[in-house]
This record gives C-alpha cells, structure tokens and sequence, in this order.
C-alpha cells in the first residue's frame, strides 16, 4: 500500500471523504491495535501517513480551504491518539 499511496498519479480529492473516515477509525476503535505488531492493523495504520500527506497536498494545490483544514485536523488527532507508530507519522510529514 505504501507503493499505492507514494507512487500512483491521479487525484485523491474524489476520496477524502474516505480517506478522512479512515483516519477517524485509527483514532477511535482501531487505535489501541495499531500499537499491536501482532495485527495487521498495525501495518495498516503505517499506510495512513502517505495517503493523508497526499491528500493535503492534493487540496493546498487545489486551493481547497476545507480538505487541507480537515486533513490538518486528522493528523492532529493521529498524533493525539498516538495512532500507529508516531515516527511514521513525523517521517510523512518531513517528506
């Protein structure tokens, strides 16, 4: 997945509704499981980062005032809720 969001062309806007919710699930019910390297959740939460970095990305160049606030506030709450590995998450941002 990391492939898919790091190295696929096209437009994520069409799905930030998606993507959003996804986020929302890692910091509610899935959070304490993606902490656990056992699960695939785990490894799902790593694939969070790319895809929201994208999405921001995709909205500031669109000049979509909502979606980049929205996905600011995503990976305030990600940090927040410590969702997946926090290093993860840095790494995205400093990409």
């Amino acid at each position: 997945m990391d492939q898919f969001a790091g190295s696929r062309s096209g437009s994520l806007i069409p799905y930030a509704e998606l993507i959003l919710s996804v986020c929302e699930v890692f910091c509610g019910s899935l959070r304490d499981a993606s902490h656990d390297m056992a699960t695939g959740i785990a490894a799902d939460a790593h694939m969070i980062p790319p895809l929201l970095l994208r999405l921001y990305e995709q909205a500031h160049g669109q000049t979509d005032a909502d979606t980049v606030n929205r996905c600011l506030d995503a990976w305030d709450l990600l940090f927040e809720k410590r969702v997946g590995m926090t290093r993860d998450l840095t790494l995205a941002i400093e990409r």
